[in-house]
């Protein structure tokens, strides 16, 4: 059975305390409630879920490594958008919290995600497989909702909505053009399955999967997959015939 995972809301004054620079060895053997700064490899398990804490929210469960070992990481809401699993990362400002006597990692309103493409990790430790394959089959019963949105090049949080040529990070305060800022897309669409009803969240590389399928099932729909608007989006995931399952790494059409 798989862990409920609970959110304890612990007081941590950023302006206040100093992170400590930390490998992943040094974390498993720290007292949680406090703030690290950490670098390595992430690794998604899963994809994002919807769960009640404090009224609907997005979870994303990962794993942290660096050369000294992995840890468990979780990633919430508009955390998840900032990050891409297999890519190194140094993040400061990761809060160790405790779960079943074993520390785990979460990011803070000051914690700041940023690339690091130099940074090599020999260890490759492999997600936990807690989770069963998820054969989906699409067209999904219905779509909650289709949001496309600028990322910060830095951080990669979502920015703010601007019509001006210059944009600037309300999470980093990185200047940068709109033209220059990564343009993402997520659908969060609805499953139901007899007495079941599974929401989940489908992200840039999916939609491009499901724009594939569905461009080979109609030859009629020319446009290419960067001019598409929210609406365009919308008609083809509710009219592609695919399946498609969801595992630890990737989803795949079957």
């Amino acid at each position: 059975m798989k862990a409920r995972w609970i959110l304890i809301i612990q007081h941590i004054d950023e302006e206040t305390v100093e992170a400590i620079a930390s490998s992943i060895e040094d974390i498993h053997q720290r007292d949680n409630n406090i703030l690290v700064n950490i670098a390595g490899n992430i690794l998604f398990n899963g994809t994002a879920e919807t769960v009640n804490v404090c009224g609907k929210t997005s979870k994303q469960e990962a794993l942290f490594t660096d050369n000294s070992g992995s840890l468990h990481l979780v990633l919430w809401e508009q955390d998840i958008r900032k990050m891409e699993t297999g890519q190194c990362y140094t993040i400061p400002n990761v809060a160790i919290n405790e779960f079943n006597a074993a520390n785990y990692l979460t990011l803070t309103k000051h914690s700041t995600v940023n690339e690091a493409d130099k940074l090599k990790i020999d260890r490759q430790d492999d997600v936990p497989d807690k989770t069963q394959q998820l054969k989906v089959q699409f067209p999904p019963d219905r779509i909650n909702y289709v949001q496309s949105y600028l990322s910060c090049n830095k951080c990669h949080s979502k920015t703010m909505l601007s019509y001006k040529k210059i944009i600037k990070c309300s999470e980093c305060g990185l200047m940068q053009l709109k033209s220059k800022c990564r343009h993402k897309i997520m659908a969060s669409i609805l499953m139901i399955t007899g007495k079941d009803t599974v929401s989940l969240n489908i992200f840039d590389d999916m939609i491009k999967q499901l724009y594939s399928i569905k461009t080979e099932q109609d030859a009629d729909f020319q446009k290419e997959f960067a001019d598409l608007d929210d609406d365009d989006i919308t008609e083809r995931i509710l009219t592609v015939e695919a399946t498609l399952v969801f595992n630890d790494k990737n989803a795949k059409e079957v």
